[in-house]
């Protein structure tokens, strides 16, 4: 049994419609929602959450339908990072009252706090206003709030946004330790090399149209299964970037890049000899390859 399903949700607004929607998620597998801005990516995790109540559709919890506007404590959420706390408290005390409306007794408050704010690197900021920790900070303790009841299905919604490396890694470590004690994670993310750390499989949105979730593989073959990318040590001159367009080289500074199974990479050599070659590698086409290609078909 899926520990997440979602069936043909929608919503509409003015000048919007997600489009039904449906997949499901096992336990201890983390699942990307991917899409350019406004493709509603946010529109549908709040819907799952039960913040905003869909047009059409169910979404299931271990086998038991959501009900929209009351707290699940098999489901957590993190929606726009710091803004979902109280900037006037305490750490320890929003982690106490979140963990109250989660149900948690005030004696498995106590014992988890101590733990989760340790796993989130915040074991010196119990007594501080979250209103003087940095965006890194809160970030990791909404993270931190949303894991302390040891939820089923986990919602997160950006969960790196404005964050640094040493607090990037901090949040992968801990989606990573929730997957691995059988937790399904839904995540969005612009930070694609973070998508492809951690999930599986992804469902892409465009407009508010969804395609049938594929594994990432399959997303990275829309580029083509191979890809070849150069870097220069100096910036090609207009000349030479005209020639290389005009092969189907896409240049962006030093960086060249192009589909290897169209274009041969001793032709491209060719065009910039001689100049300077920092790096030159032919491999499988990344997701990041595959999110540029869909902008560009949508800017087209």
């Amino acid at each position: 049994m899926p520990s997440l399903e979602v069936s043909g949700v929608s919503k509409r607004y003015p000048g919007f419609e997600l489009q039904p929607v449906s997949f499901s998620v096992e336990a201890g597998e983390v699942f990307a929602v991917l899409g350019l801005n406004g493709a509603g990516k946010s529109t549908l995790l709040r819907t799952i959450a039960g913040t905003v109540l869909p047009d059409a559709g169910t979404v299931g919890i271990c086998g038991r339908n959501r009900r929209p506007g009351r707290a699940d404590p098999r489901l957590s959420v993190v929606l726009d990072g710091g803004r979902s706390l109280y900037w006037k408290m305490s750490v320890a005390e929003n982690i106490d009252y979140f963990g109250a409306l989660k149900g948690a007794s005030a004696r498995s408050r106590r014992a988890r706090r101590d733990e989760v704010l340790l796993r989130a690197g915040l074991a010196d900021k119990g007594d501080s206003l979250v209103g003087t920790l940095s965006r890194g900070m809160q970030q990791r303790l909404v993270l931190a709030i949303a894991v302390m009841c040891e939820p089923r299905v986990l919602l997160l919604d950006e969960p790196t946004l404005g964050v640094d490396l040493v607090h990037e890694r901090l949040i992968l470590q801990a989606i990573e330790t929730l997957r691995d004690r059988g937790c399904a994670v839904v995540l969005t993310s612009h930070q694609l090399d973070f998508i492809e750390r951690l999930a599986t499989r992804a469902l892409v949105l465009e407009g508010g149209r969804s395609k049938e979730p594929q594994a990432l593989g399959e997303l990275r073959d829309l580029m083509g299964e191979q890809v070849l990318e150069v870097e220069l040590e100096h910036t090609p001159s207009g000349a030479l970037i005209a020639q290389l367009c005009a092969m189907g080289v896409s240049v962006d500074g030093r960086s060249l890049r192009a589909d290897a199974s169209t274009t041969s990479l001793y032709s491209v050599l060719d065009a910039v000899r001689p100049a300077a070659i920092v790096s030159c590698t032919v491999g499988r086409a990344s997701l990041r390859n595959a999110m540029e290609h869909m902008a560009q078909k949508e800017a087209a």
